[in-house]
């Protein structure tokens, strides 16, 4: 009996360090804003984003090191050591999707990351076609930007378009929303609006589309002919008047001489 005792004894006293050993072994680790954890951070342009990073489980001093994407922050000499801190400021545009990480600097798979989800409207941009012909083809550029993503459509003159028309092509991409119109009539003459539309608002661009007359192809190969035809005629006669030419330019000198000696 006292032999079982004590193994039940030996049994819970091994499951219980076997259960606290490993957080009295686990290694430091870090938190940015208190959460250990990569994630998004959700923010809008012109406001100030503040960021800091502190060593969990430590045993001594450690360095850190800030990342934006693959480039190394700058960072003042009282601001590495076991915390550091960063504010970005004003957040823009284009920090959308930039990511921040914060690392020790004795070991780099130590790290911890936030990535920017920058909030904002659509921003269109664009520039008019430029004059097109009868029958010839359109394209409309219109460049967009959103997050979250916008609804993107096209209207002419107040209209939303049919895209089913099999004259209207359409190509999108993340940046790009292009609106193709094949063999052009004077009637798509107008304004066509490039609209964007999201959960932070909507946005248009307009575009305008003048039509004019198809022009006439100047006639190279007619011109071309005719220059060939008349150089050719131009040299036959001339080589046809070729003798009278030379016994015109001989006959001064085949003349005898009225000089006296």
């Amino acid at each position: 009996m006292a032999s079982n005792a004590f193994s039940g004894i030996l049994y819970r006293t091994l499951l219980f360090t076997s259960i606290l050993w490993p957080s009295s072994i686990a290694g430091p680790e870090l938190a940015i804003n208190d959460i250990a954890a990569d994630r998004k951070v959700s923010t809008m342009p012109g406001r100030s984003l503040p960021l800091h990073c502190s060593v969990r489980n430590h045993t001594e001093e450690e360095e850190l090191v800030w990342l934006r994407e693959d480039g190394t922050v700058d960072l003042k000499d009282g601001n590495r050591m076991t915390a550091s801190s960063l504010c970005v400021f004003p957040v823009s545009v284009e920090d959308n999707g930039v990511s921040f990480t914060c690392r020790l600097a004795r070991d780099s798979s130590v790290q911890v990351s936030v990535t920017l989800d920058v909030l904002f409207p659509p921003i269109l941009t664009g520039e008019d076609p430029p004059l097109a012909e009868e029958e010839g083809d359109v394209t409309l550029d219109c460049y967009a930007k959103a997050n979250p993503p916008a609804q993107m459509s096209w209207m002419k003159d107040n209209v939303t378009l049919m895209l089913e028309n099999s004259r209207y092509e359409i190509f999108h991409t993340s940046e790009l929303y292009q609106l193709k119109i094949l063999g052009v009539k004077k009637s798509d003459s107008g304004i066509y609006d490039c609209l964007a539309e999201s959960s932070n608002g909507t946005e248009w661009r307009s575009f305008h589309l003048v039509v004019g007359d198809k022009s006439v192809p100047f006639p190279t190969e007619a011109v071309i002919a005719a220059a060939v035809v008349v150089f050719l005629t131009i040299l036959f006669a001339v080589v046809a008047r070729r003798e009278r030419i030379l016994k015109c330019v001989r006959k001064p000198s085949e003349s005898p001489s009225n000089t006296a000696l």
